[in-house]
């Protein structure tokens, strides 16, 4: 009894550990990212830094999509102070806008985050030395978060300059990113809440969390003419995630599609959805 009652109260300290997906107080309300007046208002003109080609551009109902996934571990042995202990992540982004010539403007879209701490090893390795059984109980914990309907903008940057402040973010190697003047940013902050997928002893995890977002969407330059000539087009998405103290990095892409009224409507009608994708019910 001893020993389960001292697995189950070092779980409880460590499911901070499983659902702390970004800095900043829980009580906080999901902020998607300001939306002047004005920055609707500059979506038929051409940002600066976009540089347009004669002859047929993007269409203004376009369908515009950004999606990415990003995986990985941390390792939070040394934190923790035991060995065989860390947290698998999975962050799974989608975005859509179907209106505009250019990828700035307001998306909507839903985030899923699985979170697993694998902490059998670390666990077993405490109560090794103690009497009684337990030793092939699984401690590891796993919870999920699913938001729907969340809201926020993308910029031109040099827009963006103009009306806010770039908040500070790091790449893989520590470095601090600031977007470039003919790239497209977005920064978000969104409250995730949070449920237990079973796990370690029948614990149950009802939490929450914010998780502080970075787009930053490579510059016009890159694809050139071809991106607004071309029937669909795609750009590379660097994805910054704020992850307890640190910045965890991926990959998405922005899409554009082709837009009119029938597209559009076939957009929306079979529009992804992360829930089917995973198998889960929204916790927003």
């Amino acid at each position: 009894m001893f020993k389960k009652i001292l697995a189950v109260s070092f779980i409880l300290i460590l499911i901070f550990s499983l659902t702390s997906c970004a800095g900043g107080n829980t009580d906080t309300a999901s902020s998607p990212s300001p939306s002047p007046a004005s920055a609707s208002d500059k979506q038929d003109e051409i940002p600066p830094g976009e540089v347009v080609p004669p002859g047929q551009k993007s269409p203004p109902d376009c369908i515009w999509t950004i999606n990415g996934t990003v995986e990985g571990s941390v390792d939070i042995a040394a934190e923790q102070g035991l060995p065989g202990m860390s947290v698998n992540y999975i962050f799974d982004l989608l975005f859509y806008k179907t209106d505009g010539n250019y990828p700035s403007g307001q998306y909507s879209g839903s985030i899923y985050v699985h979170t697993k701490l694998e902490a059998s090893d670390a666990i077993l390795n405490l109560l090794k030395n103690l009497p009684g059984g337990m030793m092939d109980t699984d401690f590891n914990l796993e919870a999920y978060s699913l938001r729907r309907l969340f809201i926020m903008n993308v910029y031109n940057y040099r827009i963006f300059e103009d009306k806010f402040v770039w908040l500070q973010i790091f790449d893989e190697s520590g470095n601090s990113v600031i977007p470039a003047s003919d790239e497209y940013a977005s920064q978000s902050r969104v409250s995730l809440k949070y449920k237990s997928e079973g796990g370690a002893l029948g614990i149950d995890i009802q939490g929450e969390k914010i998780l502080e977002m970075r787009f930053i969407i490579e510059p016009n330059t890159a694809m050139g003419d071809a991106f607004y000539t071309t029937d669909t087009g795609s750009r590379k998405v660097k994805i910054y995630l704020g992850y307890g103290e640190s910045w965890i990095t991926g990959e998405g892409t922005l899409t554009r599609q082709p837009g009119g009224e029938e597209n559009v409507s076939k957009y929306l009608a079979e529009l992804p959805s992360l829930g089917d994708k995973y198998g889960v019910e929204p916790t927003d």
